[in-house]
């Protein structure tokens, strides 16, 4: 499985998914869909500024770059950074499964389970791959929930102001 997982943490690969996610935006929102794609814009940004800052500040060896194990590590391609915790990918692809659930979860009523599918399969790539121990993935997985219903909230609250409700 070493080349799907490594395509599954590859962010190119998802390019298309992302895109498709802007039209359907679009398309739902119309007038509205510029507030909704600043606000995961801004989300992502927020979520990968966060996730590096706490790596830099924990410093925690990736698996691969921990001497002590770094022997037994299955790597597929490169390991990364220096340091692991929290999981970046982890963080974002939850912030975003996160934000999208709460913002189409009243027209598709299992949106969820696609979303938070997608994120756990991209975070578990980054076990795999052994760039990430469990830890670091979930730490991700909860700091990137936690900012996409931080910033979602926010959001609803602009979009009620400037457009009075909510469509």
């Amino acid at each position: 499985m070493d080349n799907l997982m490594y395509w599954m943490s590859n962010e190119i690969i998802w390019v298309p998914f992302y895109l498709s996610l802007v039209g359907l935006i679009i398309y739902l929102f119309r007038k509205q869909s510029w507030v909704i794609l600043v606000s995961l814009l801004l989300l992502i940004t927020a979520s990968d500024q966060l996730s590096g800052a706490i790596k830099h500040s924990v410093k925690r060896y990736r698996p691969c770059h921990n001497s002590e194990i770094a022997t037994l590590v299955h790597t597929v391609k490169d390991c990364g950074g220096k340091y692991g915790f929290v999981s970046s990918h982890a963080a974002n692809t939850f912030a975003m499964a996160t934000f999208m659930t709460l913002l189409l979860v009243s027209r598709y009523e299992y949106i969820g389970i696609l979303f938070f599918c997608w994120a756990g399969l991209v975070s578990y790539s980054r076990i795999y791959l052994g760039v990430h121990y469990p830890a670091d993935v979930a730490g991700g997985a909860f700091l990137g929930i936690f900012l996409g219903y931080l910033i979602f909230r926010v959001h609803r609250l602009v979009r009620e102001r400037l457009y009075g409700g909510l469509s």
